[in-house]
């Protein structure tokens, strides 16, 4: 009865206790152990029905798992086989893929066998395949034939190169029927669905690409009709483009060259297409600015035709090759450098920097020459007359207007200084013999120390030097008073200016301090009518403060003048009210109308035979 507890007799307990001693030497005896089971291997083959009629094939990543005495898996390889080893005792082999059902199910092996196999049915009966058959570009190719093995037959490429077939069982592999033609891959295999099994396919061309004078051309792109197909030249030259079909015209094409022929009409396998050629030149004309100039005319010594600089200085010209130099001209404009070589490869900066020549004589007043005079430039350097009192100065910087002078112990020079701003022949100094003398002296900075750079100004028209190592400087030859003036940036000097009438060495100068910064703007405009601004007008500040240009609409403006300061604007061809302007501090709407002289047709460019046009500003590539 549940619930109820009864008592035990002595007599039955004794006879429990006896039962358990005689049970323990048979606890004993199965708690020891035998000899271990020896270690076997066991393989097998899965297969799965292709088709009706056809033979099985073996079926590859199914899983083989195995419980019992021993637990671990393998995968069948592409035949289906599998092998395992390390058994030991009673094991239950299971195969195991998505979408796949198996007979038997699984199998109990205890020994070596090699007979394990296993058949696969697709718990999806069929699948489907599809794809394209396409050339180098994309494009579909029709009439394609493609055989399917397994039983299925063969398919035909429709519209568009496309190709599918249905009912497919177990693994089916699909080979384009290639003939005389290139196929990429081989073949494809499938053992499911498929919707991109795409081809490329067709014939192939092969051809070689090199220079005028036989030496190969690598990285030339082959485009076929029109596209790239990916074949490029290589280091010998050559190349190879496959999977072509039908009428093709194939181009070699490169940013830098031009090629001869321009195209091959091809219409089945090809080889030698030779493509040879020739490069291709370009660059800038630009001023001392970096802005474009139009207009100039670049000659090539191949008798390759001339071109002409565009608006913003660009030029190009194609289809050279050897060495070719290049040379640009405009009237009696000069250019820096002079020319290029091209040796035989192409250039893209091919750049020219439009400069002026100038050139003249030094004569006494019977005409005869001077020699030995030392013609100077405000753009830097000088020359000296050769015993026909000849000079002549290259490569002014276009469209600054420079400064010119002579000089020469015991002469005087008429005019003392000269201006240009464009070629010019016949910038002669009349001399006289005078009693010229020089002077020099020391400018000193702050602690003692010589200052170099310092601007020295010369006055009576003798011009300006430059204080150069340790702060000395010499000055030309001078005649009768002059007055001498330092000039230098955030300085001023003690004593301001300091008049000789003599040779001196001892006319020095101390900076003492400095005098606050102010800026200065205005126009220049042409005197006929005062809304047209005058562009191309040097403004020369005095006191070693520089020079600027005004502006396309006439403006111009200067920043960091200190003290008294002059300006005075220039420009080759006109004259100007007033002739110059005085500054000391803060000023504005400093106006200056320019008249052109009666000789002037143009002062900013050349005159005849067309016109230097400058893009204001540049453009950039």
């Amino acid at each position: 009865m549940y619930g109820t507890i009864r008592q035990v007799s002595e007599a039955g307990r004794n006879w429990l206790l006896l039962a358990l001693i005689a049970l323990v030497p048979v606890a004993l005896t199965g708690c020891s152990s035998g000899p271990s089971p020896s270690a076997y291997t066991v393989r097998g083959r899965v297969t799965i029905a292709t088709a009706p009629g056809g033979q099985p094939a073996g079926l590859a990543d199914v899983t083989i798992a195995a419980t019992g005495g021993y637990t671990g898996a393998e995968r069948t390889d592409q035949d289906g086989r599998w092998s395992m080893s390390g058994l030991r005792g009673t094991v239950t082999i299971t195969p195991a893929k998505n979408g796949y059902t198996f007979s038997p199910a699984s199998a109990i092996v205890s020994s070596a066998r090699d007979d394990v196999d296993f058949t696969a049915s697709r718990e999806d009966i069929s699948y489907a395949v599809s794809g394209r058959v396409l050339d180098c570009r994309g494009e579909g190719i029709p009439g394609v034939h493609i055989d399917l093995d397994g039983g299925y037959g063969m398919v035909t490429t429709g519209t568009g190169g496309a190709w599918s077939i249905s009912g497919l069982q177990g693994r089916v592999t699909a080979t384009p029927r290639a003939g005389s033609f290139k196929v990429y891959p081989a073949n494809l295999a499938f053992t499911e669905a498929s919707h991109d099994a795409d081809f490329r396919y067709g014939y192939t061309v092969s051809g070689k690409v090199v220079d005028y004078g036989g030496k190969p051309l690598q990285n030339m792109g082959i485009w076929v009709n029109g596209s790239h197909c990916g074949a490029w030249s290589d280091e010998k030259g050559e190349w190879t483009q496959h999977y072509l079909w039908g009428h093709a015209v194939v181009t070699a094409t490169h940013n830098a060259w031009t090629f001869e022929p321009g195209r091959y009409e091809v219409d089945g396998p090809s080889a030698n297409l030779r493509f040879v050629g020739k490069y291709n030149l370009s660059g800038r004309v630009v001023d001392g600015r970096g802005w474009g100039v139009s207009n100039v005319r670049i000659s090539f010594s191949d008798q390759h035709p001339a071109v002409i600089s565009g608006d913003d200085g660009y030029w190009k010209s194609n289809g050279h090759w050897g060495n070719v130099t290049v040379s640009p001209s405009f009237e009696e404009w000069s250019f820096r450098p002079p020319y290029y070589t091209a040796a035989g490869y192409p250039w893209e900066a091919v750049n020219f920097r439009m400069t002026y020549d100038l050139s003249g004589r030094a004569i006494d007043r019977n005409g005869n020459g001077i020699s030995g005079v030392a013609v100077w430039s405000s753009s830097g350097g000088y020359v000296t007359t050769g015993a026909d009192g000849r000079w002549s100065l290259t490569g002014m910087p276009y469209p600054d207007v420079v400064s010119v002078k002579a000089e020469k112990d015991g002469y005087l020079f008429s005019p003392p200084i000269r201006t240009a701003g464009r070629p010019s022949r016949g910038v002669d100094f009349v001399g006289d013999p005078a009693a010229t003398y020089r002077v020099s002296g020391t400018i000193m900075g702050p602690g003692g120390i010589g200052m170099n750079g310092v601007t020295i100004f010369l006055g009576g028209g003798f011009g300006t030097v430059i204080s150069g190592s340790y702060g000395r400087w010499e000055s030309g030859p001078i005649i009768g008073k002059v007055t001498v003036t330092p000039c230098a940036y955030n300085c001023t000097f003690s004593p301001a200016t300091d008049t000789v009438n003599g040779p001196r060495a001892d006319v020095d100068f101390v900076t003492v301090g400095n005098a606050p910064l102010y800026s200065v703007s205005g126009s220049v405009v042409d005197s006929r009518d005062d809304r047209a601004g005058l562009p191309g007008v040097t403004l020369t500040f005095s006191g070693g403060f520089g020079r600027t240009p005004s502006e396309p609409s006439g403006a111009w403006g200067k920043y960091g003048l200190r003290g008294q300061v002059t300006i005075t604007p220039s420009r080759p061809g006109w004259t100007f009210a007033p002739e110059s302007y005085t500054v000391s501090g803060e000023s504005n709407g400093i106006t200056f109308r320019g008249t052109p002289t009666s000789t002037t047709a143009s002062a900013s460019a050349p005159a005849s035979g067309g016109q230097v046009n400058v893009i204001k500003g540049g453009t950039s590539r």
